[in-house]
């Protein structure tokens, strides 16, 4: 289970940061976990962290660093809320401290506080699980442009997770994330064009998705972009990109791409492997590390 993913606390600033989002994971088959917003000063990967002394400067600031939260400073709440929900930077990991410090700056408006709460409820981390607060917080996140929370919201309608099941909703949320760069939400794009889902489908438009998710280094895009190339769907047919697609996407884990790249023999009374956009590897909020495609 890959657990290493973005952490930054402002999610229109640079994410450089890369933290550990631990604990129970709710959807154990998806590949893509979920991501809680954290600072763009974000501490490094774990596994840094534990070569490097950075820890004790950082703990020398957490004084100053609550003084300033307890002021209504609300960069300094997500930045505490960051800390404690990894466990990071000279402090142990305390998810109710850290919901508190996230809780001060949701209650200002912060809409990355909001995220990082609701997506806390979504997995269960240092709260009961519970799909109708994630959604609670996703939309109040969304309602101010967050494209992490609206790809979230469009993910909870698009598999009915604690809502009814609704493509309209879906598609909603998942074009308001995916213009604003989401590659996940342009994955899900490229796939309800492709198939037709709840829409007319297109080819076109479901290689443009895919070609904008994939770019962004999005394994299941890559692995559906690969296969549009090798079937000629909505691009001219070219097997050598196709399959320099499929091994961009095999090297992320992409089931799919594994099978198409080491096929085995199908046994008696059995079908070859799964279509392009089964849920196994569909990224849940919020998806993969992204690369160049």
């Amino acid at each position: 289970m890959d657990s290493t993913k973005v952490f930054s606390c402002f999610g229109s600033l640079p994410r450089i940061g890369m933290c550990l989002f631990a604990g129970a994971v709710l959807f154990l088959s998806v590949p893509g976990l979920p991501a809680v917003a954290g600072s763009q000063d974000c501490p490094p990967a774990p596994v840094e962290i534990a070569k490097s002394s950075s820890d004790s400067k950082e703990a020398r600031k957490i004084p100053y660093m609550k003084y300033a939260a307890n002021n209504g400073d609300v960069y300094a709440q997500c930045r505490l809320g960051c800390m404690y929900y990894m466990g990071t930077g000279g402090v142990s990991q305390d998810y109710a401290e850290a919901l508190k410090w996230f809780n001060m700056a949701a209650k200002k408006g912060d809409p990355d506080a909001q995220y990082n709460i609701g997506m806390m409820y979504f997995v269960g981390n240092g709260v009961k699980q519970s799909y109708s607060e994630a959604f609670k917080f996703f939309r109040q996140s969304a309602a101010k442009g967050n494209a992490k929370a609206q790809y979230s919201l469009g993910y909870m309608y698009f598999y009915g997770n604690g809502v009814e099941q609704s493509d309209f909703e879906a598609l909603k949320y998942f074009l308001k994330s995916g213009q604003q760069g989401n590659a996940d939400a342009q994955y899900h794009l490229g796939l309800m064009y492709n198939t037709g889902r709840s829409v007319t489908e297109d080819a076109n438009k479901a290689f443009g998705w895919f070609k904008k998710s994939a770019y962004q280094g999005n394994a299941a895009a890559q692995f559906s972009l690969g296969r549009m190339y090798d079937e000629g769907r909505g691009v001219r047919r070219d097997r050598n990109e196709a399959n320099r697609l499929y091994n961009k996407a095999a090297e992320k884990g992409n089931r799919d791409a594994i099978k198409i790249l080491n096929p085995e023999p199908d046994k008696p009374g059995e079908s070859g492997g799964e279509a392009a956009g089964d849920r196994s590897d569909a990224p849940a909020p919020e998806g993969s590390e992204s690369d160049n495609q």
